[in-house]
């Protein structure tokens, strides 16, 4: 069995001007939207759509996705999955992941429709807290990424926009920018043809 119920999160749920109203409408104007926007998306959908907002909101945060679908401002989900994650959470309550969740669903359901600047950054920084336990790329259904846990690792990015011909230039330095930075994650970017 599968829910359907709409979305109604969106740029005009926080005042004009605000970085939440520009968040949200930078990401509706695009085809491919950041993380936290799907997050928030589904987490107001689930807490305002079902009878038990609250418990849903967090079961999908902190034992994995119970959406199965977004689709015309409207997300399916998974009965089935929603049962079985929360029956994963009873037991995490003290935790550090349940303590940020609940803190970002707090934060979240707060700055609708609030102007001040303190509450809109609350939420942000809620984000940065639950990412520190929880991948919001794999719960927001975008490729999970492979996260290097050593110490002191650092993140390169090695842009190269053009043509195929390009990219496959690229190519012939990697093994040289991977022997210097043997320790470190490197993403390699480029436009999507």
């Amino acid at each position: 069995m599968t829910l359907l119920f709409p979305i109604g999160l969106d740029a005009k749920s926080f005042p004009p001007g605000t970085p939440l109203n520009a968040f949200f409408a930078w990401n509706e104007a695009r085809v491919f939207r950041d993380r936290r926007y799907l997050v928030a998306r589904d987490v107001d959908a689930l807490v305002k759509g079902l009878e038990d907002g609250l418990e849903s909101g967090l079961a999908h945060l902190m034992a994995g996705p119970v959406i199965d679908r977004r689709s015309r401002g409207q997300i399916t989900v998974s009965a089935r999955r929603l049962r079985k994650a929360r029956g994963a959470i009873s037991g995490a309550g003290g935790s550090p992941a349940a303590a940020a969740a609940q803190q970002l669903i707090e934060r979240l359901l707060a700055s609708i429709g609030e102007a001040e600047a303190s509450a809109q950054a609350a939420v942000f920084q809620a984000f940065v807290e639950l990412e520190r336990h929880i991948d919001l790329a794999a719960l927001a259904g975008l490729k999970p990424s492979r996260k290097i846990d050593r110490p002191g690792s650092r993140e390169i990015l090695v842009i190269k926009l053009g043509a195929l011909g390009d990219f496959v230039q690229v190519l012939g330095p990697m093994p040289e920018i991977r022997r210097h930075h043997a320790d470190d994650r490197i993403t390699l970017l480029t436009t999507a043809s």
